[in-house]
């Protein structure tokens, strides 16, 4: 049986698959910029997690519930991989030691939570948290859930230590480039730490809410997807415009390049040309009005023999 909060996981399980395939077909085509290659596989993991979420929306007994539960939390791993494979890239413009050693934790996480599966380590049936969540007088959803272990809580932890790190690494570099895109992908940040503020005090019984990280994880995809093709389109844009300076350039030293074609009328007796107006000029000032041409004037040998031969006394 579907509840109504388990629709909405499958549309954004599918608004994720899309964007990962475009991006992932992006990134194979042109391998630059790299960020699209980790924001790929960040949409891929969060298609898993929406359909998790999906899973636990739907579940009718403590057992069922843990099950996807436990799915749920694993696939957190790779997805807080991507996210500082990605942000470490756009902000650092690198992966450096600090967040080889966050991914490092949350590659370790999940071998740890599928070997050391026992009560108070990982989730287990014997510390149940089942929460009914009520819209008014209405049973809207019900987590059969149980209540997370040392190892849930230090992926939270680390979680937490590199949102900071890395929202600190942003900051640093909007202050640096001024870029709108990084403003974009911290709006998408704030997002995501709302959601784990608010998952985190449901799951703890603080208050009675619903769970929302899914929703803050598209607003995190949509403001990276919306940097990464506006930046995208900025270049494409910059292109264009050089291409067009280029272009008015070349025409303009093509206007300035004056060539002499055609068939031109020149007196075979003293040499002057007809114009286009039918007036006749010498030779030089014809080339000089229609080219880049100038004369300078001396005297060749064989003329300057037959000078010599009509000088009187000669």
């Amino acid at each position: 049986m579907t509840t109504p909060l388990a629709l909405p996981c499958f549309v954004l399980a599918g608004v994720n698959c899309a964007v990962g395939i475009f991006y992932l077909l992006l990134f194979l085509r042109r391998r630059e910029p790299r960020e699209h290659l980790p924001f790929s596989m960040l949409c891929f993991g969060l298609a898993a997690y929406d359909c998790f979420c999906a899973g636990l929306y739907g579940s009718r007994s403590l057992a069922e519930g843990i099950f996807w539960q436990r799915l749920q939390l694993l696939s957190l791993s790779p997805v807080s991989i991507f996210n500082i494979w990605f942000l470490g890239l756009v902000a650092v413009r690198r992966l450096n030691k600090v967040l080889w050693v966050f991914i490092l934790v949350f590659a370790a996480l999940v071998p740890l939570a599928l070997t050391l599966d026992q009560p108070g380590i990982t989730l287990s049936l014997s510390t149940p948290a089942i929460k009914p969540i009520y819209w008014g007088p209405r049973l809207l959803v019900t987590y059969y859930e149980s209540r997370t272990g040392a190892i849930d809580t230090l992926g939270m932890a680390t979680s937490w230590i590199a949102y900071v790190y890395l929202f600190h690494a942003l900051f640093r570099a909007y202050r640096r480039e001024r870029s709108r895109y990084l403003v974009a992908i911290m709006l998408g940040q704030l997002a995501f730490a709302v959601g784990l503020v608010n998952d985190g005090l449901v799951a703890s019984r603080v208050y009675s809410f619903v769970y929302v990280s899914e929703y803050s994880y598209l607003v995190v995809v949509t403001t990276m997807a919306y940097a990464l093709l506006n930046k995208f389109v900025d270049l494409q844009v910059d292109v264009e415009r050089l291409n067009s300076n280029l272009e008015s350039r070349v025409q303009e030293a093509l206007a300035d390049i004056k060539v002499l074609r055609g068939l031109i009328p020149i007196c075979a007796w003293c040499r002057k040309i007809r114009d286009d107006q039918g007036y006749w000029s010498q030779i030089e000032d014809y080339v000089a009005r229609h080219s880049d041409a100038t004369f300078s004037h001396g005297i060749c040998p064989d003329c300057s023999r037959n000078l010599s031969r009509q000088r009187p006394g000669s």
